[in-house]
């Protein structure tokens, strides 16, 4: 997987794909994991065309409302720029995969899935928001009543009744996974190694 500390970013692009050469170079697989700009997955299409039966792109779409992605990732690309960049990666012919971990807009999930679905020929995986309110990763910090609003309503999309609703309606869709925060309260088995699930 890479990047797995930080994102490809259009001011770090060019060592990133120093170091995405290199880790091809040597033949192995790579997984690509961003919150994606066009400009850097289009770079990196044209960059390693060479390698593209080795590279997997798994592109983080949370939400398509850009005021919920812009609280809970500042200073990451709107729904637009990601969404152009998964079809910038499937158009040139990337294998190509949507993570709506954490779901961050549990009402409209399943019109985000369709919407990327077309573009992706991989899978699309679909998780809760972990440690919201506690612990040492806590996402955010409470301070304001507008932070409040915004946990109460991650709270309130992804309930046990939520996460059955969300299963019922994709189920039978053969490009889902559900990520193990789902798995748990559908009493689905877990994988035996992490980044396994089905």
């Amino acid at each position: 997987m890479f990047p797995t500390t930080h994102d490809i970013t259009p001011e770090f692009l060019d060592p990133c794909l120093t170091f995405l050469k290199n880790l091809l170079n040597t033949g192995d697989k790579v997984l690509i994991v961003s919150k994606p700009y066009v400009e850097c997955i289009k770079t990196i299409c044209e960059e390693c065309a060479n390698h593209k039966g080795r590279i997997l792109f798994r592109f983080t779409i949370g939400a398509m409302d850009d005021n919920i992605l812009k609280y809970w990732e500042p200073g990451a690309p709107p729904f637009a720029e990601r969404f152009a960049a998964l079809k910038c990666a499937f158009e040139r012919g990337f294998k190509t995969s949507v993570s709506i971990e954490p779901m961050l807009d549990s009402p409209n999930v399943v019109k985000l899935f369709y919407k990327v679905e077309p573009f992706v020929n991989d899978t699309i995986w679909i998780g809760k928001m972990n440690e919201i309110r506690a612990g040492k990763m806590s996402r955010v910090d409470i301070e304001t009543a507008e932070d409040e609003k915004r946990v109460k309503t991650i709270e309130a999309g992804q309930t046990d009744e939520r996460i059955h609703e969300i299963y019922t309606e994709l189920k039978d869709e053969p490009k889902v996974r559900w990520k193990e925060s789902f798995k748990e309260v559908l009493g689905l088995e877990l994988a035996d190694r992490p980044g396994l699930d089905i």
